[in-house]
């Protein structure tokens, strides 16, 4: 709900205590009680008027400039463009309808989980899941999402799935996803890294309900995730697809289920 800024913080300790964060909300809330343009250099007045005190100590533009910055990263408030001097802002669309108990905890987490750096993707299936909190559902479809590109990339049956697919696909000697010129010991690596992540973050969440409710956890499994279909992809394209070696059809055993995989 709109407030004025003297609202927010019940002294001048109080705010000189305030976090960016809890600034910044005060002045977005401040802006939409005035309506008008804002400037934080005069602003200094009215936070003088609302405390009854004439002075301005050096640490309260401090503050008023590190809840504007805040307010700026979080796209709430922007630059004044009709002002010759960038040095007035105005709400932006968001900062108009923002409501702190609705939209600080998904602006949080939008921070948290920085969409450029995954996959368009990964990004598709499973950034909207993971702002509304739904972290484990988040994790399963990105990885779903990595198990399924594999799985078409090297050209294996739709009934395949799994660890031993993943293995399948990335066989340090003729896996269709590996790289002949690696070297043996990074192939290996990567066939191990690849169905281990698999494993690991998308086959426990197929079979049972697994507990993940630390968002910065889940963050880390979708970059991850989106990590690994960047090298599938890679890998499917014919311009950096070298092919498997050159072998005779033999069979051996897999080195992740124990199983004899016939090649």
């Amino acid at each position: 709900m709109p407030k004025p800024f003297n609202q927010s913080f019940n002294s001048r300790e109080q705010l000189e205590r305030a976090t960016p964060e809890q600034v910044g909300v005060a002045l977005v809330l401040h802006m939409q009680v005035d309506g008008r343009r804002f400037s934080p250099h005069n602003f200094q007045s009215e936070i003088n008027h609302f405390f009854g005190s004439p002075g301005s100590p050096p640490w309260l533009m401090q503050r008023v400039s590190e809840g504007m910055m805040w307010a700026q990263q979080m796209l709430l408030a922007v630059p004044d463009l009709s002002q010759p001097h960038a040095v007035w802002y105005v709400l932006s669309r968001a900062g108009v309808e923002f409501e702190p108990t609705a939209d600080l905890e998904r602006l949080q987490l939008e921070r948290l989980l920085p969409e450029f750096l995954l996959h368009p993707d990964v990004r598709d299936a499973s950034a909207e899941i993971f702002k509304i909190g739904r972290y484990d559902a988040a994790v399963f479809e990105a990885f779903k999402l990595v198990e399924t590109e594999i799985r078409e990339a090297a050209g294996l049956p739709a009934e395949a799935h799994g660890m031993p697919m993943v293995a399948k696909a990335f066989n340090t000697e003729n896996g269709p996803l590996t790289l002949a010129s690696d070297p043996a010991g990074e192939r290996q690596g990567l066939q191990q890294f690849m169905a281990g992540a698999v494993s690991v973050f998308k086959n426990p969440r197929s079979h049972r309900n697994v507990d993940l409710s630390d968002p910065k956890e889940a963050a880390e499994m979708l970059i991850i995730a989106s990590h690994l279909l960047r090298i599938v992809k890679s890998r499917r394209s014919p311009s950096l697809q070298s092919g498997p070696r050159p072998h005779q059809p033999r069979c051996e055993r897999s080195e992740f289920d124990g199983q004899a995989d016939c090649e």
